[in-house]
């Protein structure tokens, strides 16, 4: 028995140490088509898709925007003031012992590759000439990084907004993981991740399951005893 969970251990600990020191590969393609946005998010450990996701809200989940605006009668639930400035003042204290988490952030993100591609017009010549030279000295400050490719092509004959972006990044989790750690030995992070999760469940019990169950008994009668 001792040596299945000293297996068991040593197992977990292998797969710990691989997903804090493999990196996660995240994927972005974007696009700009008529001034309307759409893309496509992707992330993958070690060739393993994790998440493929669609950037592009679909007319079905504007239909559902549409019926729960519908089923509260159009108007949204008023804010909780007290709460609001409560989660701020959290915020603010624990504000300290969150940037090193922001910096360690930073440095386990790497960016493999962006490659972009723009076209403009204006319907003013002179208007499309002076974007497109601004955009020009963007891209040659940015011609020393070779992960990065920046491209714009001026367009003269209308009013034009298109283009494409494809963004590669790597992320690590161990330094972001140990810094969350360390943070969790002071009171104000503590404190500020508690009242998030009790506000969390708060909102779940007010606008899930439960207020579901009271709209479907609210209309049924006590039996006659």
């Amino acid at each position: 028995m001792s040596y299945l969970l000293l297996a068991l251990i040593t197992v977990v600990i292998i797969i710990l140490a691989v997903i804090l020191v493999f990196p996660f590969q995240i994927f972005f393609k974007l696009f700009l088509e008529d001034k309307k946005f759409h893309g496509h998010v992707k992330i993958k450990f070690i060739g393993v898709t994790l998440l493929s996701k669609s950037l592009t809200r679909n007319d079905e989940k504007k239909k559902d925007a549409k019926v729960k605006d519908e089923e509260s009668g159009g108007k949204r639930l008023p804010w909780d003031i007290s709460r609001i400035l409560k989660g701020l003042k959290l915020f603010i204290d624990a504000l300290p012992y969150l940037e090193p988490i922001l910096n360690a952030f930073v440095r386990s993100l790497n960016l493999e590759n962006f490659k972009t591609d723009l076209k403009i017009g204006f319907n003013s010549s002179v208007d499309t000439e002076f974007m497109a030279g601004c955009l020009w000295g963007v891209s040659a400050i940015l011609k020393p990084f070779p992960s990065v490719q920046f491209r714009v092509e001026p367009v003269f004959d209308g009013e034009t907004l298109n283009g494409s972006a494809s963004i590669h990044l790597q992320l690590r989790l161990f330094r972001l993981v140990f810094e969350f750690l360390k943070s969790l030995m002071h009171k104000p992070v503590r404190s500020l991740i508690w009242f998030a999760v009790r506000s969390s469940n708060s909102e779940e019990s007010k606008n899930g399951i439960f207020k579901g169950f009271k709209r479907r008994n609210s209309g049924k009668s006590t039996p006659e005893s």
